[in-house]
């Protein structure tokens, strides 16, 4: 009796027009292997609806890797529907499978099929928070099949008429509201967002500005970022910083865009942070998803934290000078940014730049990203007090004066900074063992890239500049090739405030954007 019942509700809704049987019309099954007959009978009410899905193993083509068939189905989805279980809460596959779908902002319509919490998994929870449940731990699974599938045949359609309607960054939101519906866009004012690992700062730009004297009155925000710091607190954090902006500067206009910067490996299009190594080793934070839901309208663009600086420079800076040049940050991390003939690259996979992770020995501290030999962790800052703290206790060993073990508290570049300008030598050799590594990367860098310039930029080389520079000078002409080792080598004219500027010059009317 119980199957005539699933039979006749999903015959009820039988007329509906077919869904085309195109690779990207596909609804994905996402589901643990010990829910794999439950998946078959979802999958089989949906195909009763005439809805494509795609469901592994049966559709893994014979020869296929099985990890590139699952990446590859995900990425043509238009819905990801997993059923959530306990198996699923465990497994890393599950997981994989969550934050590729979260990365791509996939419509996520989640199926809990025990009392298991979706809330609860530290890695996924917040990506499964943030979209729809269906609740079918009540009665028989096969009784909700019905309406679970006729819901994810809803999700499809609304997808496509969204992907066929006006674009997300032309669109105005429904939700919006009259008052904000009557809003038009301001025509040259941006807002900018800096995302850091203990705070969080924002900027109102107007891209109109060419001389970079009026940088110094820009509307400036910062907020220390509070309590546990994770994907949820970082973007309600910044959504609050945001909506502060909004009120006091877009009441009546809308700005052209909100650029972010954010620590590593972003992927472009998503608007997705892929990795943060320097942040909580963060994986997959939808920041564009996040805050274009947050704020309907407006157009959001996500870039890496040093291409966001690099644009500074390209507008404010040293891009007056040279059209193509490149821009490397040493702070918590190492990274840099290349402009070629004006514009900013990017790389296939939007990787470029990342100079941190160029190795330049094959013995060392693991980097953060847990490879051996990367430059990052010879210079970054933590390298740098870690290497302070030893030099101390070996100059003390020795009967040897240092100020290095003479300062109250922790250890910082700061303080190794001041002990330098007292003249102290342990200090200055601190500064110069870093600078020998830093040199060589540089001379790497310039025999690739050949730029016409280098910047040097992060919260590391604001103090260590000075010290470092002749060693690096000397380290690259003895390791670069003579067309290139006299490559200026010059400091940031914006080390303070270039990320997030940066960040707002993402709708800068010459940038080009990934489509």
């Amino acid at each position: 009796m119980r199957a005539k019942r699933i039979q006749d509700g999903l015959r009820g809704m039988s007329d509906l027009a077919d869904i085309p049987d195109e690779s990207n019309g596909r609804v994905f099954i996402s589901h643990a292997s010990g829910d794999r007959a439950l998946a078959d009978q979802l999958v089989s009410a949906l195909e009763e609806l005439r809805v494509p899905c795609w469901v592994a193993p049966r559709d893994v083509i014979p020869g296929e890797e099985y990890p590139v068939a699952l990446a590859k189905a995900i990425d043509e989805c238009e819905v990801f529907l997993i059923l959530f279980s306990t198996a699923a809460d465990s497994s890393t596959q599950v997981s994989n499978e969550i934050e590729r779908a979260a990365s791509r902002s996939k419509p996520i319509l989640l199926v809990r099929i025990d009392e298991t919490d979706p809330g609860s998994n530290s890695r996924t929870g917040f990506f499964l928070t943030r979209h729809h449940w269906f609740d079918a731990t009540k009665g028989n699974f096969e009784d909700h099949l019905p309406t679970i599938a006729s819901a994810a045949r809803q999700a499809v359609e609304r997808h496509r008429s969204l992907q066929t309607g006006p674009s997300a960054e032309e669109r105005s939101d429904d939700h919006l509201g009259e008052k904000a519906s009557r809003k038009t866009p301001s025509a040259h004012r941006s807002i900018g967002v800096e995302i850091g690992a203990t705070k969080v700062r924002a900027c109102v730009l107007d891209l109109e500005i060419s001389d970079d004297s009026a940088l110094h009155d820009i509307p400036m925000y910062f907020e220390a970022l509070e309590g546990t710091i994770n994907a949820r607190t970082i973007i309600k954090q910044v959504e609050k910083l945001v909506a502060k902006v909004m009120e006091e500067h877009f009441k009546d206009t809308m700005p052209v865009g909100l650029g972010v910067a954010a620590p590593g490996q972003i992927d472009m299009r998503a608007g997705t942070l892929k990795f943060g190594p320097n942040l909580f080793h963060a994986r997959n934070i939808p920041f564009k998803t996040s805050l274009s839901s947050s704020f309907p309208g407006v157009p959001v663009r996500v870039d890496n934290e040093v291409r966001c600086h690099t644009r500074c420079e390209l507008h404010f800076g040293v891009g007056n000078d040279f059209d193509s040049f490149a821009c490397i940050s040493v702070g918590t991390g190492v990274g840099s940014g290349m402009v070629i003939d004006r514009q900013v690259y990017f790389g296939h996979n939007f990787c470029a730049g990342e100079i941190g992770h160029m190795k330049i020995a094959s013995s060392g501290s693991p980097c953060s990203c847990g490879q051996i030999g990367c430059l990052e962790s010879f210079i970054k800052a933590q390298a740098i007090v870690d290497r302070a703290v030893a030099k101390g206790v070996e100059w003390e060993t020795r009967g040897l004066k240092t100020l290095l073990t003479d300062l109250e508290g922790d250890l910082t570049p700061e303080a190794i900074v001041a002990a330098i300008e007292e003249g102290d030598d342990a200090a200055q050799e601190i500064a110069n063992d870093a600078a020998i590594y830093f040199g060589l990367g540089i001379a790497n860098y310039l025999n690739l890239f050949n730029p016409a310039a280098v910047v040097i930029s992060g919260g590391v080389m604001s103090g260590f500049f000075f010290p470092m520079i002749d060693q690096i000078t000397d380290t690259v002409q003895r390791n670069a090739l003579a067309e290139v080792n006299n490559t200026p080598i010059v400091q940031s004219g914006h080390p303070i405030d270039g990320i997030v500027i940066g960040a707002a010059l993402l709708f800068h009317p010459d940038d080009v954007w990934p489509v």
